[in-house]
């Protein structure tokens, strides 16, 4: 998709309200440092130095959803003592509905924890259960959607294999979606998909078709063969198999298929990066955006968070911001004052040098050029602010969102916003640059209080320009 498709699809994604149903889980991480071997047995001594806790399996699923600012409700069942409470106060204060939450005093909630050092995984201990729900709990989950399925958009189901996606709750949702023409969208796992039967859409990974199918996929005339054959055999709508450095496949009833390719630039991460997809893919489908739609932006959004360490999520805006960088378009270039304000104080955190200078830019000329890429040199990054304060003899010939489109362009230009004021000093006290440069010889020129921005640590540098 272009950018404009890309903007067009999340400015239609409202807040629906999206069930989540699924295996929860807390990912527990332990941070230390190794310095000697036990005296007990040959095994290293971690010192944890740090903790920390994040939700997991399908609890992942929900945090992506929030992230992309979904109303999220979730139905589960879980155990009742810490880790329990602790799942609990992580969605509450998501701001997740938690009334489809169960506790089954019986059942252990799992745990996974991750012991770090190094910089890299050591040891990982796993407290789970794998024994399907009890019958009285998967009537309080299928009660529970029954009571509040006209409020819900559509429906994700998030399958770990650890007992809450029963069949008979796979059955029971799939036929009240398509009773009440809810999408369902589900994240499968294990040999048997049949049991999927009648979902809107699945999304497997190349490992999960194959075993589903039995089939070899070593290339893209395999994997659509897979993709066929689930289609079929389980009456879906659409099958979206998810092929890491090799993008998805999508496959529609009655339409050709469509291959996707990866949009991440690199690689750090790939943990949760499926049940961003499933949260991406779902809010699309939820918001009545087309499977394609949907799949193209979970690709978008898979890109990124492969890109972050660990467990991540994204938002509506780093995708937009995202899909303007891979199309080199200079939408992600174009700034509100604000954001300006936020980036050049991001910079000072980095210690990253801002320059910053103002010029209508009416009629590019090569000399205007040539002073950007002057000023460019002063710092880190430059930032250029489009005044587009009118005077009454003379009015520009093109727009300012045109002007600032062709200097976005530039290479050696970061960053452009629109102002309104002929002279930029409350501009420049707002945004506080590192370094003001007047260009001399060409364009209008103003004065400016150099104490003023002395005062908060800048300086004005001046560069005579030939016109």
């Amino acid at each position: 998709m272009t950018y404009e498709e890309v903007e067009g699809c999340l400015n239609k994604i409202g807040v629906p309200n999206v069930l989540v149903i699924g295996d929860l889980m807390i990912d527990e991480y332990l941070w230390g440092e190794v310095e000697r071997i036990s005296p007990e047995a040959p095994v290293q001594i971690v010192n944890v130095k740090r903790e920390a806790y994040a939700l997991g399996g399908a609890g992942n699923v929900v945090n992506n959803l929030v992230s992309l600012g979904a109303s999220v409700y979730i139905a589960s069942v879980i155990g009742d003592g810490t880790n329990a409470h602790l799942l609990k106060s992580k969605f509450e204060k998501l701001g997740v509905n938690t009334d489809g939450l169960f506790n089954d005093p019986s059942r252990l909630t799992i745990k996974k924890t991750r012991i770090l050092a190094l910089s890299q995984q050591v040891l990982r201990i796993d407290r789970e259960n794998r024994h399907p729900i009890a019958l009285s709990w998967e009537k309080r989950i299928i009660q529970y959607v029954i009571d509040n399925i006209e409020k819900f958009a559509g429906i994700i189901i998030s399958d770990y294999l650890k007992g809450v996606v029963t069949k008979n709750i796979l059955k029971q949702i799939i036929a009240l979606g398509k009773q009440y023409n809810r999408p369902v969208i589900i994240d499968p796992k294990g040999l048997d998909f049949t049991k999927y039967r009648g979902a809107s859409i699945i999304t497997p990974n190349l490992k999960e078709a194959s075993y589903a199918t039995q089939l070899e996929l070593n290339s893209d005339t395999d994997v659509l063969k897979a993709a066929s054959i689930l289609l079929d055999l389980l009456k879906l709508e659409a099958v979206l198999i998810t092929r890491g450095k090799d993008g998805l496949t999508l496959l529609e009833q009655g339409k050709s298929a469509c291959h996707i390719p990866t949009r991440a630039r690199e690689v750090y991460d790939v943990a949760g990066a499926g049940d961003t997809v499933s949260a991406m893919l779902g809010l699309g489908i939820c918001s009545g955006l087309y499977f394609y739609q949907s799949a193209a932006l979970a690709n978008l959004a898979a890109g990124i968070v492969v890109g972050k360490v660990g467990v991540a999520t994204t938002n509506k805006e780093e995708i937009l911001h995202y899909a303007a960088e891979e199309q080199h378009s200079s939408h992600h270039k174009i700034k509100s004052p604000n954001e300006i304000k936020e980036i050049i104080t991001n910079c000072r955190i980095k210690n990253k040098t801002t320059v910053f200078i103002s010029e209508r830019f009416d009629c590019l000329q090569s000399a205007h050029v040539n002073l950007l890429q002057r000023a460019r040199k002063l710092g880190d990054v430059l930032i250029v602010g489009i005044n587009n304060y009118v005077e009454t003899k003379k009015s520009c010939s093109i727009s300012a969102q045109e002007r600032a489109h062709i200097i976005s362009a530039l290479d050696c230009v970061n960053f452009v916003f629109i102002h309104e004021k002929e002279n930029p000093q409350e501009i420049i006290n707002l945004i506080t640059p590192h370094i003001v440069v007047i260009g001399k010889g060409i364009g209008r020129e103003y004065r400016l209080n150099h104490s003023k921005i002395e005062e908060y640590g800048g300086r004005v540098r001046i560069i005579e320009v030939m016109p």
